[in-house]
């Protein structure tokens, strides 16, 4: 298949991430993408089949970005639990706080994609779960070093869980002091040294 002259595969994936983030998948239109990327319409197509092609794409490469910015934040010193704080502060806060984006890119598509889109909603699933394995990860280095007693699998789903709920809420009471709040009570029940198995139960 034959690539426009000019085609940068990266840039234009960028391009229309940013587009989408600051949107919504839902109302980007082909139109938008075409004025964003530079591609013409028949272009777009061959290469990525659909809106939804592109946007599986997108995702790949916001995937990747975000992806390798938490293991950053969260191998960013020796001390586990600080790096936890600096992931809920600097990456949780401000990234659904941020007035242009409007929150983060894959919460902000699973509360307004179809149902029908099955493929988008289980890529948008795994790229979740690769999250929580890296925190579980970092959360297991804070009980090996006694710094906490939480099962870290399970706080782990509890934090990702508390994210997407902020999310939400954020988007009809736009107070950034609660979203720290929801940090706070993040850490303070990870530092406890007893906990009631009970007291973060997700199921």
């Amino acid at each position: 298949m034959a690539r426009p002259i000019g085609y940068d595969p990266k840039e234009v994936l960028v391009n229309a991430m940013n587009l989408f983030w600051e949107k919504g998948y839902e109302s980007t239109s082909i139109q938008d993408i075409v004025a964003v990327t530079g591609l013409k319409p028949g272009s777009l197509y061959n290469l990525y089949g659909n809106k939804e092609g592109l946007f599986e794409a997108v995702l790949d490469t916001y995937s990747t970005m975000n992806l390798e910015q938490v293991e950053e934040v969260l191998n960013g010193s020796d001390d586990p639990f600080k790096n936890i704080e600096s992931f809920l502060q600097e990456v949780v806060v401000t990234t659904i706080s941020n007035k242009k984006t409007n929150g983060c890119l894959l919460v902000k598509t699973l509360l307004v994609v179809p149902h029908k889109d099955k493929k988008i909603q289980e890529h948008i699933t795994v790229i979740f779960a690769q999250v929580e394995a890296l925190l579980a990860k970092t959360i297991q280095k804070a009980v090996d070093l006694g710094q906490t007693t939480v099962d870290a699998k399970q706080f782990a789903k509890f934090i990702i869980t508390t994210i997407y709920g902020s999310h939400v809420y954020y988007k009809s009471d736009d107070d950034v002091g609660i979203l720290r709040q929801n940090v706070q009570f993040l850490l303070d029940t990870l530092q406890k040294k007893e906990h009631s198995n009970t007291a973060i139960a997700l199921t």
